[in-house]
């Protein structure tokens, strides 16, 4: 009886090894953290990488319309001689790796540039998700910070006003 719950489990957890796993990604390389600090007007390149190989995928998302918009959306060879990109409404986009012949390899799929919209303000925030699903595979939460030359402008002047005077 142990022998035959034991291979029960063993099949049961065999077909999870081969899930595929669509990421964010913001080198390219290494999954995205769960959170990103960004600043007003900067430019974040975004990957959506895979760590499968062969294994056709489509993945929607939308512009984190609080707080940026996406542009510049672009395929890798990686995602297969049949990858598409389309615009399903404005600001929401589906890609689709897949390939006629079953060659497409782990790694960098898809790219995109996430633009941060000029008047958000520090303590705004918004999440980006790459879903093909009800549920998301991927979500990264994007923090609006101070640019870091208002920082040191504030810094700066703090030190100003502490200064003792004689």
């Amino acid at each position: 009886m142990k022998k035959l719950l034991t291979l029960m489990l063993v099949l049961a957890i065999a077909p999870l090894a081969n899930a595929l796993m669509v990421r964010l990604s913001l080198d390219g390389v290494n999954p995205a953290p769960d959170a990103v600090d960004v600043f007003p007007e900067q430019i974040l390149p975004m990957y959506i990488i895979s760590d499968s190989d062969g294994v056709s995928y489509w993945e929607e998302f939308y512009d984190p319309s609080l707080v940026g918009t996406i542009s510049n959306l672009q395929s890798y060879p990686a995602a297969g001689n049949l990858a598409s990109i389309s615009t399903i409404d404005p600001g929401h986009f589906r890609v689709t790796a897949d390939d006629s012949t079953g060659n497409i390899q782990a790694g960098k799929h898809f790219s995109f540039d996430l633009t941060i919209v000029p008047d958000a303000v520090q303590g705004d925030w918004d999440y980006l998700h790459i879903f093909n699903a009800p549920v998301p595979d991927d979500t990264v939460r994007l923090n609006v910070v101070p640019e870091p030359a208002t920082v040191f402008l504030l810094g700066f002047g703090g030190l100003a006003l502490l200064r003792k005077r004689p």
